[in-house]
């Protein structure tokens, strides 16, 4: 597996996870919702209750991108990196992001530097205590062979509460530079 992990600071990182053992995103799947075709979808994802969320969904298939798949957890689970922001709640979700065009989501180098774009762009604009991370992954979209990226946004706090609001916040300016995106 090719992997490397490259940090702009320590709340805005990237990574590349292509090859062996490596996950592979393959769309359509059992219970797949085009949010493009049919924005109204958006009722059917589960995660999609939360409105942050629901509303990042609508806003980044709004444009160049489409999404896949999404996760939304709250925990006091934390990592050794985590920790040292001396919070003791977590609230975070990952949204899975293409582009729609073909041929961008194909090329490896475009949507490497996309998203070296997307980090250097967040790097200033995140609020305190919130994390961004991008996962540079494979994936097979109608059996086309492409790539994709897993955004993890995270929130933390010394309650439940506070983290939750770190991480709407730092979910809304994520979904803001992901949506002047160009392909």
């Amino acid at each position: 597996m090719y992997r490397l992990k490259y940090a702009v600071m320590m709340w805005a990182e990237f990574e590349i996870e292509i090859g062996g053992g490596a996950p592979v995103l393959v769309v359509p799947y059992a219970g797949y919702a085009d949010l493009i075709a049919a924005p109204h979808s958006v009722q059917a994802i589960p995660e999609a209750r939360d409105t942050a969320l629901e509303s990042a969904l609508l806003q980044l298939n709004s444009g160049v991108l489409m999404t896949a798949k999404c996760d939304l957890w709250t925990t006091t689970e934390l990592n050794q990196e985590e920790e040292e922001l001396g919070c003791d709640h977590k609230h975070a979700s990952y949204i899975d992001i293409l582009f729609r065009d073909i041929t961008a989501r194909s090329n490896f180098e475009v949507c490497e530097q996309t998203m070296r774009d997307w980090t250097h762009a967040l790097r200033p604009l995140p609020p305190d205590n919130a994390m961004i991370s991008f996962v540079l992954r494979a994936c097979e979209v109608f059996e086309i062979a492409g790539y994709f990226w897993t955004v993890y946004v995270s929130g933390f706090g010394e309650t439940t509460q506070h983290a939750r609001q770190k991480w709407e916040q730092a979910l809304k300016t994520t979904c803001s530079v992901l949506s002047t995106s160009e392909n």
